[in-house]
């Protein structure tokens, strides 16, 4: 695995609060959406790390699967 880097970013809504993309290095760029709150952005930030520690990228998973658990790990 590659390096994690995190950005800030204007999203055009409140509705994502976070994004993950994987480049071409094998490095993770997660985007978390500046117009949410702090709080909001800690659990965004939280879920992405997950999918990357979980390498949901790679494991063949399916994404509700996927996401349901990111989701309930966020949470703890």
């Amino acid at each position: 695995m590659g390096d994690i880097i995190i950005r800030y970013k204007d999203f055009p809504s409140y509705k994502i609060p976070a994004t993950t993309v994987e480049d071409e290095n094998g490095d993770y760029i997660v985007f978390i959406n500046t117009l949410l709150g702090y709080y909001a952005q800690r659990k965004a930030l939280k879920h992405e790390l997950d999918h990357i520690e979980s390498d949901d990228f790679h494991n063949g998973r399916p994404i509700g699967e996927v996401e349901a658990r990111a989701r309930r790990k966020a949470k703890e």
